[in-house]
């Protein structure tokens, strides 16, 4: 009898797993290795990942890598990743998926620094440039002892306190708590208080008739202060010869010389105000 022996090998068939699904924020590269069940595969010659959206792979040959999402990726809100084993030897390629759900990180614009005069509170609502973007909630702080209405709303108002007056300035922050994974989103503004302004018309006087009168000469002249800018304005038709100078000179009118009097307001607008 003749024999003849022939030896068959028999080579295992490759095995992967794309890992389990996972979320990321938008502004975060995705690590593999942080995976609740990170990427895996066994009798494998070499492997290749691929996404079915436009993020890129930190190496897309390696087994467990790093994934930076596009914005396309974003815009859908998930991008699927694909691992393929390549089997070695006559055994097939596999393939195994894993889904990638991208949360859009959260925006916070405090909006522009502004001044308010002591005694007045700010409206964020009259602020064209507050904003905020895919949160979950937001919460406005201050670095003074101030008050906000609803420290929870996008546009609240904001109280000053004795201290941010005493300090002439307070910091309000507005943090915008993000969804999913995402950090939060933080923002300042600095708010200025000015000292409110005074005014003071000076003495009542007496004239005689048809005489222009020089405030300049009352026993009290005029005075003000923390002001921008200054307006006269009379009761009477007389005239001033600049109502906008602190110490004008005043000439009465027709009747203000038949009432016999006349009563001159002095206003000082704040600064900021």
């Amino acid at each position: 009898d003749v024999t003849d022996n022939m030896t068959l090998t028999i080579t295992p068939s490759a095995t992967v797993e794309a890992g389990s699904n996972e979320e990321v924020c938008s502004n975060v590269v995705f690590d593999m290795s942080t995976s609740t069940t990170p990427p895996n595969a066994t009798n494998f010659s070499s492997v290749a990942w691929t996404t079915s959206g436009d993020g890129t792979f930190g190496d897309a040959s390696a087994l467990v890598t790093t994934y930076t999402p596009g914005a396309n990726d974003l815009t859908n809100g998930t991008a699927t990743l694909t691992l393929e084993a390549f089997g070695n030897g006559t055994c097939p390629d596999v393939t195994d998926n894993m889904t990638l759900t991208i949360t859009a990180a959260p925006v916070a614009e405090a909006g522009d620094d502004a001044i308010v005069c002591e005694g007045d509170d700010l409206d964020l609502s009259a602020s064209t440039t507050v904003s905020a973007s895919n949160f979950a909630d937001l919460a406005w702080t201050t670095s003074g002892d101030g008050g906000f209405d609803d420290a929870t709303a996008l546009e609240p108002t904001y109280s000053p306190g004795a201290t941010d007056i005493s300090n002439g300035s307070v910091v309000l922050t507005l943090t915008a708590n993000g969804n999913g994974s995402c950090d939060p989103a933080v923002d300042n503004m600095t708010l200025s208080i000015t000292t409110a302004p005074t005014a003071d018309a000076g003495s009542d006087e007496t004239i005689c008739a048809a005489t222009a009168y020089d405030l300049n000469t009352s026993t009290t002249v005029p005075t003000a202060s923390d002001f921008s800018s200054v307006a006269w304005t009379t009761s009477g038709d007389g005239v001033f010869d600049d109502n906008t100078a602190l110490v004008p000179v005043y000439t009465p009118g027709a009747n203000d010389a038949t009432n016999g009097t006349v009563t001159l307001t002095l206003e000082a607008f704040g600064i900021g105000s």
